[in-house]
């Protein structure tokens, strides 16, 4: 990536789809962006993101039981962050996302359409993920 890259994307990876939030260089908050479908498609459609987002880093958040044991989807997303350190030229860190799709689901009205609701929700943890991120200083 260029010196031009100030972004740093995060990702809510999952079997069926992924949350992405964005935030800009210096930002503590983020935003959220879109939700894409975990298919032979995804890698391509981050490229994209990176690009067009000038990112510089990315997030994958790292889901662990309460306990802070490692899971199936905990191996998951270290497999996909070491894919995408291997596919793309910038840093790619994994971040603790205890509860996170709890906080994300709590944040939605209740009414909203189930599938909706469940594509927002990626997104949202996607921000979360972010946000503590950056809250602890992390750059």
């Amino acid at each position: 990536m260029t010196e031009a890259a100030q972004n740093t994307l995060a990702l809510d990876y999952g079997e069926r789809q992924t949350g992405a939030a964005l935030a800009q260089a210096g930002d503590l908050f983020a935003k959220p962006l879109v939700t894409l479908s975990s298919d032979e498609t995804l890698t391509k459609q981050l490229i994209a993101l990176v690009a067009e987002h000038r990112v510089k880093q990315i997030v994958v958040g790292w889901p662990r039981n309460l306990d802070g044991e490692r899971t199936d989807q905990s191996r998951a997303s270290e497999q996909f962050a070491a894919h995408l350190r291997a596919t793309l030229d910038l840093s790619v860190v994994l971040q603790d996302e205890a509860l996170t799709s709890q906080a994300a689901a709590e944040l939605l009205p209740p009414k909203m359409p189930p599938l909706e609701r469940k594509l927002y929700e990626h997104q949202l943890a996607a921000k979360i993920i972010l946000e503590d991120y950056l809250a602890a200083g992390q750059k």
